[in-house]
């Protein structure tokens, strides 16, 4: 029991610093608008409509729809995504392009949605979590 207290008490520090700070976490703030995509590239601008600072890595990752669930499309070649972030201040929107052929070779028909979980920053510039943002698009492979 007395290890239990410990562990929440511990807990409740480390989080002190975002008390009272956390930003409100609402899925239409912070949005992926798709521009393009078709089997190998998808291109979409990052909106930031939430009232603070959110940092977009290069790691988004993607997900194909059968019936109505959604499975993580299986990787083909690990790829090193350098651990960089843009920061986009509120109202600030960032386009961004994603070819992921080489991860995930080309896809096959069907629907599809490329994710990744923002960082949500307070008024101090502390982290203060993180919010999964999706957009969904549809693949239409042409004829060669």
């Amino acid at each position: 029991m007395k290890k239990l207290v410990l562990m929440i008490a511990a807990l409740a520090m480390l989080f002190a610093g975002c008390a009272g700070n956390d930003p409100k976490i609402d899925p239409d703030l912070i949005k992926f608008d798709i521009t393009y995509s078709d089997s190998e590239i998808i291109t979409f601008d990052v909106i930031n409509n939430s009232a603070n600072e959110i940092a977009v890595g290069y790691d988004f990752s993607l997900e194909y729809q059968d019936g109505n669930e959604w499975f993580p499309v299986e990787i083909k070649e690990e790829v090193y995504v350098y651990p960089m972030a843009d920061c986009l201040l509120p109202g600030e929107k960032q386009n961004y392009s994603f070819g992921f052929t080489r991860i995930y070779g080309e896809l096959s028909d069907g629907n599809y949605r490329i994710y990744q979980d923002i960082e949500l920053y307070n008024e101090d510039g502390e982290q203060c979590g993180t919010q999964r943002v999706y957009a969904e698009f549809k693949v239409s492979v042409k004829e060669r």
